[in-house]
């Protein structure tokens, strides 16, 4: 969600006569109506523009980090990292907002999955007054649900000849906040039995090419690789929701009973009926649903609860250009299987952030970045893609089936592990409004990887097959 309004915004903002009339429209069909506090309205008129820049500026660079970085925080220890409030603030809000028994002490804690968004929000909170962070939250809010109540504020994303591309965004990502479950329950019906089983294949290859690799490991103690190694073999992968969790009963108490057209006034007052159903299953193990399947995360097509590790993968990966059913082995591991041992990579990143993290989740002395990063001789851009690269292309070649590695039509000069890295590479391009991502991401993976330059026969010495080559295990 961040993402796409950041884009939106930066679009609205080129158009400089037309953010005016953007916060008009919104101050008519809403805020008029309802006798908003004049500081609110002066507010969008003088100020929104900036502080909504300021804070997606922020937020933009905590989540499109590939590296989350989860730390477990201490709430009497957060004003070493936000110094504007108090320990017992927290406790005071935390306790309001989720009223839980035993009451929330300054004892407590709570586990960041992103830290670089804890460092986003201190940054915040010392740039911005109370004031701005309140009025912003509530005019995002605003922007959020305008265009579901009002097809008048709908219109508006009609900027130019991105808008409709913007509107079908937006619709998709409400629909799939809401019935994330039920679409990922129908997108399975799909897929046959044998392919929904080759899919979780090529997973578990990856997965134990991981495990092989953090098994490796030197400089490093038995204590810290079983940690890794029990963590990783005991993940769960889901990639879609299991038959009894998403049966027609339980979709039912989920979801509520279904209602006639008639009896919702607008799209939004549907919307709203079925948000709040939702809602009342939040935090149950047994009955929250949307737990169980891979919910948005900015640009990211896997994701990992670390409380209950569990590896997501989105329904989004199970199609072109990273997974097709007549795909060969070569495209299946280049594709779905290196957006996998990414989210890999994250696991082992995060791993060495808790292990050394304060208090520990494992007791240990030793400094496990040191030797999953330092010694790598790799830069923090190159090591994900490297390693997930890695990983990749082991279980390929172990566990692919070469006499799916048919010529590809097109690409009829191409060997079937070149295949495999051309797929690689074509999954880390995607595009945003502010630009994609470099072709720096491919190549500083790949030259750094002897099976590439074997397969292309790349001279050693070439910028493709550099003499010193960085090796993330």
């Amino acid at each position: 969600m961040v993402l796409v309004w950041i884009d939106y915004q930066r679009a609205l903002v080129k158009l400089v006569d037309r953010y005016p009339l953007y916060v008009d429209q919104y101050n008519s069909v809403f805020i008029s109506k309802r006798r908003a506090a004049p500081a609110f309205v002066a507010f969008l008129r003088n100020q929104s523009l900036d502080v909504q820049g300021v804070i997606f500026d922020k937020l933009e660079g905590a989540v499109t980090k590939e590296n989350w970085r989860p730390r477990y925080h201490l709430l009497r220890d957060l004003p070493t990292r936000m110094p504007k409030h108090k320990p017992a603030d927290w406790v005071s809000v935390l306790q309001w907002a989720f009223a839980v028994r035993p009451p929330i002490t300054q004892d407590d804690g709570f586990l960041s999955t992103n830290s670089h968004l804890v460092e986003a929000m201190a940054s915040l909170m010392e740039r911005l007054t109370a004031r701005q962070l309140l009025f912003h939250t509530t005019w995002w809010f605003l922007q959020s649900v305008g265009p579901l109540a009002s097809c008048a504020i709908l219109s508006i994303a009609d900027i130019d000849e991105r808008g409709a591309v913007f509107q079908k965004l937006f619709c998709g990502m409400h629909v799939d906040y809401v019935y994330n479950v039920a679409l990922a329950a129908a997108h399975k019906l799909r897929f046959s039995e044998p392919q929904r089983l080759a899919a979780y294949g090529i997973l578990e290859a990856v997965r134990s090419s991981s495990v092989e690799n953090v098994h490796a490991l030197r400089n490093v103690s038995h204590q810290t690789k079983s940690f890794l190694e029990s963590m990783l073999n005991g993940a769960k992968i889901v990639l879609w929701p299991d038959d009894e969790r998403v049966s027609i009963r339980n979709l039912g108490r989920y979801y509520g009973q279904l209602e006639s057209n008639e009896s919702f006034t607008s799209t939004f007052s549907e919307w709203r009926s079925t948000r709040c159903q939702v809602q009342r299953f939040l935090g149950d193990g047994e009955l929250d649903l949307s737990s169980m399947v891979f919910q948005m995360y900015s640009a990211q097509l896997a994701a990992h609860d670390f409380v209950r590790n569990i590896l997501f993968v989105s329904v989004a990966a199970m199609a072109s250009p990273l997974y097709y059913t007549r795909g060969t082995s070569a495209m299946l591991y280049g594709g779905l299987g290196s957006v996998f041992g990414r989210q890999l990579v994250s696991v082992i990143g995060a791993a060495d952030q808790l292990l050394n993290g304060e208090p520990s989740v494992v007791p240990s002395l030793e400094e496990p970045r040191k030797y999953f990063w330092d010694d790598s001789h790799c830069q923090d851009a190159d090591f994900q893609a490297l390693a997930a690269l890695s990983f990749a292309h082991t279980a390929y070649l172990r566990s692919g089936n070469k006499l799916e590695d048919l010529p590809l039509p097109g690409l009829e000069d191409f060997t079937p592990e070149q295949v495999f890295f051309i797929t690689f590479c074509h999954i880390l391009c995607w595009f945003r409004e502010s630009g994609g991502v470099p072709v720096t991401k491919c190549n500083g993976a790949v030259k750094n990887f002897p099976p590439f330059a074997s397969a292309f026969s790349c001279p050693p010495g070439s910028p493709m097959n550099p003499e010193t080559q960085c090796t993330p295990f």
